[in-house]
């Protein structure tokens, strides 16, 4: 498979001319869009008459996708509904960050709380950038061997742990960090409370490591459930490069080895920089919709400018 087969475009007929239409559509043909998920990683469907978080729900489904909810599986980021398991993406947070290659929930130690599918709807494009980058796990590790030998045999052997910061809203206001250039919420921001207990709670109820150190709030993921360097179950023996976001917020973030050891700033940038090189940057129409296979493709965001509503649902 080559880069310029990510992804496959489905172009709606033109006798849909209505929801109806789409699901009735989407649903007979569930078996051929497997089929060309697991060909090409990724499939954007183009023209359909689809308005609206709630249609976008009702469609990922007619595909057989049994979605998830983002919190239940650990998702600590800000997502507000719109419809049941369908959320909202960084863009009114962040609109300038650019986003490192990552899998969905590849920091999870539980292979139950990782989707197998990721899919966004695009209502409202932004006036410039804002595309959704994608590139194939498996060239970002056949790279990394070639290039950097010694890293990809380190990456083989080790889970990785991926570890954070997140500061009282003092010191932290919603905007870009001047010292990393990526977006920066407090904990209060990220988990709608001021009450510390009720984050605690919140974090014992769903599994997740955090721990207040003065105001701020620090998470020591459990190691990951594959190793950085991996071949995991249905992808017919290919290793693929299954880290999160690799150098994104070195000022709050960092990541460690198996054996405590921290993953060191310039090696997390050869595999962000690999990851981007090779990538395929989907702009979006209004109405497009795209579903994505989870661990055999990496996605990102793009900056934008402007206006720029597209959403996000995942499931297995």
């Amino acid at each position: 498979m080559t880069m310029n087969q990510i992804p496959l475009t489905w172009q709606s007929p033109r006798s849909i001319s209505d929801m109806g239409g789409a699901i009735d559509y989407i649903s007979a043909r569930k078996d051929e869009i497997q089929k060309a998920l697991e060909n090409h990683s990724a499939v954007l469907f183009r023209g359909f008459p689809l308005h609206g978080p709630a249609e976008f729900g009702r469609i990922i489904t007619a595909t057989g996708v049994e979605l998830l909810d983002y919190h239940g599986i650990g998702g600590g980021g800000v997502r507000n509904s719109d419809w049941p398991s369908v959320y909202t993406t960084i863009d009114d947070i962040a609109p300038q960050a650019r986003q490192s290659p990552h899998h969905e929930r590849a920091r999870n130690s539980d292979i139950t709380k990782i989707p197998s599918k990721l899919a966004f709807y695009c209502e409202v494009p932004s006036a410039s950038g804002g595309e959704t980058a994608l590139c194939l796990s498996s060239s970002i590790a056949d790279r990394l061997k070639a290039r950097h030998p010694r890293l990809f045999a380190k990456l083989s052997e080790n889970r990785l742990r991926y570890c954070k910061t997140s500061f009282d809203k003092r010191y932290s206001p919603i905007g870009i960090c001047p010292v990393c250039h990526q977006s920066h919420i407090s904990w209060q921001e990220a988990f709608g409370t001021e009450s510390k207990e009720e984050v605690l709670s919140h974090a014992r109820s769903h599994g997740i490591s955090l721990e207040f150190y003065d105001d701020d709030l620090v998470r020591k993921g459990e190691l990951t459930v594959h190793k950085a360097i991996s071949s995991p179950t249905g992808l017919g023996g290919r290793l693929i490069c299954w880290t999160h976001k690799m150098n994104e917020r070195p000022c709050s973030e960092w990541i460690e080895y198996e054996d405590g050891t921290i993953m060191h700033f310039h090696e997390q940038e050869c595999v962000r920089r690999i990851a981007i090189e090779d990538e395929v940057r989907v702009q979006w129409r209004a109405g497009d919709f795209m579903l994505i296979d989870n661990f055999s493709a990496q996605h990102s965001k793009c900056p934008h400018r402007g206006d720029r509503r597209v959403y996000l649902t995942m499931g297995m």
